[in-house]
């Protein structure tokens, strides 16, 4: 039949957690957020970083960028300065003029004019007009000094054969120059007139 079964005891309650259960577990959950948010921090400084990095170098190449420019205006500068120098340097020379310099070759003998003035303001030291010959030069005239306004002029005969004129002189700031008739005047050194014959 029907056996009655005895209600047993109702299931015991579990007991309430205790405080350090509790304990334990806020500082599971404190853990995990600590841990979720110094994951955060690192990932933002790690980007930060990156960002940090690449704005450095970014920045590093732009200066490298720059000092090249700089560099470059600078070399121009110095050329410009070189070259306004030299501009300078020849400012004095190209008030002498090698003028009416004629050569004229004969069977036996060649005749040369030439007149050398000074339109500078300043004097010329050792002025000289040259016949350059192959192997060697001849004076035709010279002067120690000449003044501002003045003229050197030679007209005379050599013998005959290939040759040319060339004028040099010091200007005031002692730099030898050569010319050449219809031409610029150039750094002394640049024609080697050869031995004197």
């Amino acid at each position: 039949m029907l056996d009655l079964v005895e209600p047993s005891a109702p299931a015991p309650r579990p007991d309430p957690p205790s405080w350090t259960d509790q304990l334990e577990a806020w500082a599971t959950l404190g853990a995990a957020v600590v841990a979720l948010a110094a994951a955060v921090a690192t990932i933002w400084l790690l980007v930060h970083q990156i960002g940090e990095t690449r704005r450095a170098r970014a920045q590093a190449h732009q200066e490298r960028t720059e000092a090249a420019e700089d560099r470059a205006r600078a070399q121009e500068d110095r050329a410009l300065a070189k070259e306004e120098r030299q501009e300078a340097q020849r400012a004095q020379a190209r008030t002498i003029l090698f003028e009416t310099a004629t050569v004229r070759p004969g069977a036996t003998s060649t005749k040369v004019d030439a007149v050398v003035t000074n339109f500078g303001t300043g004097p010329i030291l050792d002025v000289s007009i040259r016949y350059l010959v192959p192997g060697g030069h001849r004076v035709l005239e010279q002067t120690v000094v000449l003044a501002p306004t003045r003229s050197l002029s030679v007209d005379t005969t050599v013998a005959a054969g290939e040759g040319g004129l060339v004028m040099f002189f010091t200007d005031m700031a002692g730099l030898s120059w050569a010319r050449l008739p219809g031409e610029q005047p150039t750094p002394a050194s640049r024609i080697d007139p050869g031995p004197l014959i």
